[in-house]
């Protein structure tokens, strides 16, 4: 199914807006239906999809729902939440990923409003995008704190172009590319929230970011691990299945201990969603940082448990291990997590 349709029927069903105010078109529901349907999307046989929708509802419109005014509610979040937009995040630059202290993306005051320039890399739904949440560096003085800006540009504004990747490992139904702005106009009101407040609203929708991430990680480890009992359970080896030789069934054992751990993490942070407890920041960084782990564990273990079989024959095994790495990179390397992980212990 092609993308748009695909947003379209999402839209009909009522899924991108799920926690989002019934005035622009949400639902007004929990985070806990937030989750259940990450769940879900973790649980299909590709990594693609989830990454796709996930990048449009939690990493790109939570910034326009919380912090923008009626007018760019009405003209991005509803037709979002309707499926008849598509929005992207533009974060990470060719020069840098994490580190937003180096950004080079700049909006800067013109007549009417803003012009903003610079480059942005990795970016997904770029070349399907109808609007981008733009991260721009507004200040060369200023603390970090108060040194960048959120704006939204329409993709169709005179200046932007992008590129597609198109040799890409893994997640290839996923859309990605690179995002050129060329003193792009923009109206004022087009900055979310306001001038110089771009890292802190960023800073909180990271917190959503990665604990979909994380819970769609355990959705894809939890589907793998299923898929890697079933074999060791039909396979058999030197007189008995594969699921009673040791080495294995401690490896999956462990595995499915360690889901299950995360798991109540998630039951956890869906309680203080609610209560916005000050350790959701910490927690989310955990669920992100080991959700990618055991996606991964588990797409090596069901390869390793099948074999020659998984290398060269099922196609769903090969393209689950590729889509897997994508978890310890996209949103935050694990390094870069970690280091984030540290700053609550000193």
């Amino acid at each position: 199914m092609p993308a748009r349709d695909l947003f379209r029927e999402f839209g009909a069903r009522g899924l991108l807006g799920l926690e989002r105010d019934p005035v622009w078109g949400g639902q007004g529901l929990g985070f806990g239906f937030t989750r259940m349907l990450a769940s879900e999307l973790g649980s299909l046989d590709c990594g693609g999809v989830a990454m796709s929708v996930t990048s449009h509802t939690d990493m790109c419109t939570p910034a326009i729902a919380a912090h923008g005014d009626d007018v760019l509610k009405e003209r991005y979040l509803r037709p979002a939440i309707a499926g008849a937009a598509i929005g992207a995040i533009a974060l990470t630059e060719p020069s840098g990923g994490s580190d937003y202290a180096s950004l080079a993306t700049w909006i800067r005051p013109a007549p009417g409003g803003f012009l903003v320039t610079g480059h942005k890399a990795y970016i997904t739904n770029a070349t399907i995008a109808d609007f981008f949440v733009v991260l721009c560096r507004s200040s060369e003085s200023a603390e970090i704190s108060q040194a960048l800006t959120m704006v939204v540009v329409p993709a169709d504004a005179a200046g932007v172009k992008t590129t597609p990747y198109l040799d890409k490992l893994g997640n290839r139904c996923c859309d990605h590319g690179a995002v050129s702005f060329g003193d792009c106009g923009v109206p004022a009101s087009h900055v979310i929230g306001e001038m110089g407040l771009g890292y802190g609203i960023q800073a909180e929708q990271f917190i959503r970011e990665r604990l979909v991430s994380g819970i769609v990680a355990a959705a894809q480890a939890r589907r793998l691990l299923g898929r890697a009992v079933s074999y060791a359970r039909e396979r058999a080896a030197f007189g008995r299945s594969l699921a009673e030789h040791q080495a294995i069934s401690d490896a999956l054992a462990d595995i499915e201990a360690r889901i299950t751990m995360l798991e109540a993490l998630f039951d956890r942070c869906e309680a203080a969603m609610d209560s916005d407890s000050a350790e959701l920041g910490k927690h989310s960084l955990i669920g992100k940082l080991h959700g990618a782990v055991l996606w991964n564990q588990a797409a090596d273990l069901l390869m390793q448990v099948q074999a020659g079989r998984g290398y060269l024959v099922d196609r769903s095994t090969q393209r689950a291990y590729r889509d897997a790495r994508a978890a310890s990179i996209a949103g935050g390397t694990q390094q870069t997590l970690s280091r984030s992980l540290a700053g609550y212990l000193t």
